[in-house]
C-alpha cells in the first residue's frame, strides 16, 4: 500500500470519526415539543389558528420555543395537520401507535419515540403569552439530576409548560401501556424539580391558558 493511499484511507477514517461525532452532538440536544392535538370542544374551533396579535397561537409557541431549541415539532390533530404554515426547521405530525389520541402523554411519547434529544420541553398551543423570555428562564434550569422540570404557578402545577429529559420515556411508556393518561400522574413517577412563578421571575400571565370563548375575548381586551 502507496503512503498517499495510506494518508487517504487514514483522512477517510478521520472525517467519519468527525460527521460520525457531528451526528452525536446533534442528537445531543434539546427539541421543543407543541401540543396541538386536543379537539378545542370547548373553543368550538381549532384554537392553534386563533388569532393573537396578528399571529396564530401555534406561532406564538413557535417564537417562543425557536432561539433555545435545536429543532421544533407540533404534534397536531389529523383534522388540521395540513393546516400549519412552517418553515423546514419545524415538523408537523400526528400520535403514532399504539398511544393514538390518548392526551398530551401520548404526543410526547410520539415525539420521544420519532426525535432523540437530551430534553424535550413541552409547550400547549393555547398560551400563547409565553414568550421567548419565560422559555429561556425555563430551559436556563435544566438540570441532568432530575428527570423533569415542572413549573408551580399560582400553586397549581403546569406539566404542559415543562422539561423532560429523555431519561423519563421509559416512565411514560410504562404508564401509557396501563392506561393511565393523566400527566398529572405521570409526574409522579419522576424525579422532579418544581420551580415556583417567583423562583422563574415571571409572572403567572405567561401561564394563562385559553381553554374557551371567554377566555379569548378576556385576552384580547
Amino acid at each position: 500500500m502507496t503512503t498517499s493511499l495510506k494518508l487517504a484511507i487514514q483522512l477517510h477514517l478521520f472525517l467519519l470519526l468527525v460527521a460520525g461525532k457531528a451526528i452525536m452532538q446533534k442528537e445531543n440536544h434539546l427539541i421543543g415539543v407543541i401540543l396541538a392535538g386536543g379537539g378545542s370542544t370547548r373553543f368550538g374551533t381549532p384554537k392553534a389558528f386563533a388569532n393573537y396579535k396578528n399571529k396564530p397561537f401555534y406561532q406564538h409557541a413557535i417564537d417562543a420555543l425557536a432561539s433555545h431549541v435545536d429543532h421544533i415539532v407540533i404534534v397536531s390533530h389529523p383534522s388540521i395537520r395540513a393546516c400549519f404554515e412552517v418553515k423546514d426547521d419545524v415538523d408537523v405530525i400526528e400520535d403514532i401507535e399504539p398511544f393514538i389520541g390518548k392526551g398530551p402523554l401520548s404526543g410526547l411519547y410520539t415525539v420521544m419515540k420519532q426525535f432523540q434529544a437530551s430534553w424535550y420541553i413541552v409547550l400547549p398551543c393555547d398560551m400563547p403569552q409565553f414568550n421567548t423570555i419565560a422559555a429561556g428562564k425555563l430551559v436556563s434550569e435544566m438540570d441532568d439530576h432530575y428527570e423533569a422540570i415542572v413549573p408551580q404557578v399560582a400553586g397549581r402545577m403546569n406539566p404542559l409548560s415543562a422539561l423532560y429529559q429523555s431519561h423519563s420515556f421509559i416512565h411514560l411508556k410504562q404508564q401509557l401501556a396501563t392506561g393511565n393518561y393523566r400527566m398529572i400522574d405521570f409526574i409522579d413517577r419522576l424525579s422532579t424539580s418544581i420551580l415556583t412563578e417567583q423562583q422563574l421571575e415571571l409572572d403567572e400571565h405567561y401561564f394563562q391558558n385559553v381553554n374557551d370563548r371567554d377566555a379569548y375575548e378576556r385576552l384580547r381586551e
